[in-house]
């Protein structure tokens, strides 16, 4: 089971097409870009939030900035949000437009804290 108190997390961003990253969350616990949401879901279990967007082309705050520098904007994005101790752990997924959610893949992660403000 994964311990809240013991969680790591790291992002180590790789050379790539849309670049690599990993999360590791102690515990043998690894989400990495390209994971499907079954692997993540198998990992984590259930996300407390999980919403859906358009990726915006004008400027804006939030976690959501990363995914600037790696998708275009207009990209249709599913966002997984679990909360672990005092931070929320976001995991952002996309797909072929019009392929099955189920073949969707981790693009991105982030870590921040619960009730931050953007």
């Amino acid at each position: 089971m994964l311990k809240i108190n013991n969680i790591k997390f790291h992002i180590i961003l790789l050379a790539g097409l849309l670049g690599a990253c990993q999360t590791s969350l102690g515990d043998g616990f690894l989400i990495s870009t390209g994971s499907s949401r079954a692997e993540v879901k198998e990992q984590l279990g259930d996300p407390v939030r999980v919403g859906e967007f358009n990726l915006p082309d004008v400027p804006f705050f939030g976690p959501q900035e990363i995914l600037t520098d790696l998708i275009p904007a207009g990209t249709n994005v599913e966002e997984w949000v679990y909360i672990q101790d005092k931070e929320e752990l976001y995991i952002w997924f996309v797909g072929a437009q019009g392929g099955s959610m189920d073949q969707w893949q981790v693009i991105a992660t982030g870590r921040y804290p619960v009730g931050a403000v953007y």
